[in-house]
């Protein structure tokens, strides 16, 4: 529901008793982590209002800031940047291909999600298990504005 953008399924999710913070999946993502993945501006401050953790990491050691470019590199098919360290990791990631238009509205969606996250208090200093940062995914992707935010 969170990965899809379902305000309302989620809220009746949380008011039903489902943990805001229950990693539902094989690889520790939670629902914000998904919401971000999927840029659901109309789900990630609900989730943040119900005390989802920002700084929740997956298996990977992804937080939700990392998401927010893992599921637009996904978008654009470098799909092994988004699962990296699935396998054992520690190969090179795949990067989007650089001539690559970004997705129509992408950056304004990320950047805010971004400042809702940071606003929260995220720490974008954290490094994924490949050790990067967000900001250098966002850069990755042509997205200066959003890694100046970050």
């Amino acid at each position: 529901a969170a990965l899809k953008g379902e305000p309302t399924v989620v809220r009746e999710l949380l008011d039903g008793g489902a943990s805001v913070d229950k990693a539902n999946d094989f690889d520790g993502r939670t629902p914000l982590f998904a919401a971000c993945f999927g840029l659901r501006l109309e789900v990630v401050p609900l989730l943040l209002e119900r005390g989802a953790d920002v700084m929740a990491l997956t298996a990977d050691d992804a937080s939700p800031l990392h998401a927010v470019f893992l599921g637009l590199m996904q978008k654009r098919g470098a799909s092994a940047v988004a699962s990296a360290g699935a396998s054992g990791g520690g190969g090179p990631a795949a990067t989007p291909h650089r001539g690559d238009a970004p997705l129509p509205g992408s950056e304004e969606a990320a950047t805010a999600v971004v400042r809702l996250l940071l606003s929260s208090g995220a720490d974008p200093r954290v490094a994924d298990a490949d050790d990067r940062l967000a900001a250098d995914l966002a850069r990755e992707l042509g997205m200066n504005d959003a890694a100046a935010t970050l």
